[in-house]
């Protein structure tokens, strides 16, 4: 489902379930993009704990990956 804020993905769910009589609930929910973020665009922290210690000798290893801080800000 691509929606916007404020929309309750599970009462779409129930809902959904009750339109088809059947019932329905929701057993897992991901949110994979909020604004331009995507989650391709993420890493876990094992996978930045590995980047730490495989670039020791790049101590700007790490920060070479954050997105400037006015990223969060679109206009």
């Amino acid at each position: 489902v691509e929606c916007s804020k404020g929309t309750y993905v599970r009462t779409l769910v129930d809902d959904l379930g009750e339109a088809l009589n059947c019932g329905a609930h929701v057993t897992e929910l991901r949110r994979t993009k909020v604004g331009h973020y995507n989650i391709e665009d993420c890493f876990t922290f094992e996978k930045l704990n590995e980047i730490a210690v495989n670039n020791n000798t790049n101590p700007l290893a790490l920060q070479e990956l954050l997105m400037p801080t006015d990223s969060a800000v679109v206009s």
